[in-house]
């Protein structure tokens, strides 16, 4: 996967107490006050919010962080998860697959590419990858339970497994 062709999806963050950007202000046409709608929506300083470059949401993944169990954690841990599940939507992206349509087969080339591709420079080490599988798995386990998707993540051995030595 090469960079310029991986970044289709993006990551930003809440934050109530920035100023909105100019020309914006906090009442858009049509949606009321934003903060507002954005608390109503379970919204929290720190929530993530992850949009394609095309100005595309896809709505069930940022709910993941507004409902459930995340819904609790702290806005490290939403940050951490946040940047994972951007990395593994650009990763699909590239391959033309969905994330609600994964495989086991995607997360273990997911895996590779993230531990030993030779052709991606931002190779992670087992422990960091361990923290995107968490994020996966965590993911994946709740939108099973809300959409009937099905857990890819579920299948794949851990990343800190011995190749034999």
């Amino acid at each position: 996967m090469s960079a310029a062709g991986g970044q289709h999806w993006e990551i930003e963050f809440y934050d109530f107490a920035a100023a909105w950007p100019a020309g914006l202000g906090e009442h858009a046409p049509g949606f009321g006050d934003l903060h507002e709608r954005a608390v109503g929506n379970g919204a929290r300083s720190g929530t993530p919010v992850i949009v394609a470059r095309t100005g595309e949401v896809d709505s069930r993944v940022n709910l993941f962080f507004r409902t459930g169990r995340m819904a609790d954690c702290t806005p490290a841990t939403w940050r951490r998860y946040g940047f994972a599940l951007v990395v593994w939507l650009n990763f699909l992206h590239v391959f033309g697959q969905r994330w609600d349509q994964a495989t086991a087969r995607d997360v273990e080339a997911f895996k590779h590419w993230r531990l030993t591709d030779l052709g991606n420079a931002g190779r992670v080490a087992p422990t960091s990858f361990d923290t995107d599988r968490a994020a996966l798995k965590a993911f994946y386990t709740w939108s099973a339970a809300r959409y009937g998707t099905v857990n890819p993540v579920c299948a794949v051995a851990g990343a800190g497994f011995s190749h034999g030595r």
